[in-house]
């Protein structure tokens, strides 16, 4: 009896631990035209998360943000005017390049998107979001 008490045990903190680290692999591509930036909407880790997002545009540069979904609306409608989030609205960013990759921590529970936009012609943009 005392073995399989212990066996248990050992199992359930195997599945806790395993819980505790939410592994984030997303892949999409996005279609963005001047004026029109979109997002790509994350689900909120349960912890504490490390995010890095890389992206690749076909034929124009383009600009991308990392912003926490309470900051979503006010970045999206500067980064359609063509300007940059407010410092302290975006998690990690980068402007005006044809690949990139930028990291942010996004804190537990929090959801999260990813911003594309800033382009001067229609291109189409591969983002992949990874996350431990």
């Amino acid at each position: 009896m005392r073995r399989n008490i212990c066996i248990l045990s050992v199992m359930l903190a195997a599945s806790v631990g395993a819980a505790g680290c939410q592994r984030l692999n997303h892949d999409a591509t996005l279609t963005v035209e001047p004026g029109d930036a979109k997002t790509l909407i994350i689900d909120p880790p349960s912890v504490n998360q490390d995010v890095k997002v890389e992206f690749k545009s076909t034929t124009e540069p383009v600009s991308v943000y990392l912003v926490l979904e309470k900051d979503v609306d006010a970045a999206l409608g500067r980064v359609n005017a063509g300007m940059k989030p407010e410092e302290g609205k975006f998690l990690g960013g980068q402007e005006k390049a044809m690949e990139g990759t930028l990291e942010g921590k996004v804190p537990a529970k929090s959801g999260y998107q990813v911003i594309v936009g800033g382009a001067n012609k229609k291109t189409e943009v591969n983002v992949k979001v990874t996350g431990k």
